[in-house]
């Protein structure tokens, strides 16, 4: 089962393709970590004021405990300052909530911002590699097991020119129908060329009339 092709020009485009859907998946990566660090950002202030309103609230809660120690006046005293405390703690968790709104926020619209992209990548590079590894696997599944070159050679037939094709015959059709085993061989050996897989041990490539091996008339 390859991946790849092994013919160079069907090679250098599945590389070139899987480097693109890479380099595609990594930009809008990056591009969702900074929407997602930009959107968080606006809640810093939020942060500085939970803490800050958490902080004082604690002081002044001490601050009304050790009040309270006064005798006769200390509980009086002390009431004004719980309540006060208790209002910075409801303004902490205020800050707290917003603070908790932009971060799903963000989360959400950096998730977002990177899916969309990468899913549309992928639904158009997917199904094409994996078209491809289907079709190829099982090629050479028949091209090892040294049978179905009459389904090879009619795949010639559909994929490639007639000017190729009628290299190897006047009519590469009829010579087909009648199971010409050289036309038969030499369509077949264009297809596995086309498909880039590994070659039989018979099958020794396409060939070129008159150059690599005869032409069938």
């Amino acid at each position: 089962m390859a991946w790849y092709s092994r013919r160079t020009s069907q090679l250098t485009g599945q590389i070139l393709a899987d480097a693109a859907v890479a380099a595609w998946t990594v930009l809008w990566l990056v591009l969702a970590r900074v929407v997602d660090g930009s959107i968080r950002a606006i809640a810093d202030p939020l942060r500085v004021t939970a803490t800050q309103a958490r902080q004082t609230a604690d002081q002044v809660r001490a601050a009304g405990a050790e009040v309270d120690k006064i005798p006769g006046v200390g509980g009086m005293i002390k009431l004004p300052l719980d309540n006060a405390s208790g209002s910075l703690e409801e303004i902490a968790a205020a800050a707290e909530r917003q603070i908790t709104a932009i971060e799903t926020a963000a989360a959400v619209t950096g998730l977002v911002t990177f899916a969309i992209p990468f899913l549309i990548a992928l639904v158009i590079w997917l199904p094409r590699r994996l078209r491809y590894l289907r079709t190829s696997r099982a090629a050479q599944l028949i091209v090892d097991q040294g049978r179905g070159t009459d389904l090879l050679a009619l795949r010639a037939l559909a994929h490639h020119p007639i000017e190729r094709l009628r290299a190897i015959s006047d009519d590469p059709v009829k010579a087909w129908r009648a199971a010409d085993p050289e036309c038969m061989e030499q369509l077949a050996a264009l297809e596995v060329h086309r498909l880039g897989i590994r070659p039989g041990p018979d099958h020794r490539g396409p060939g070129r009339p008159g150059v690599d091996r005869p032409a069938v008339r």
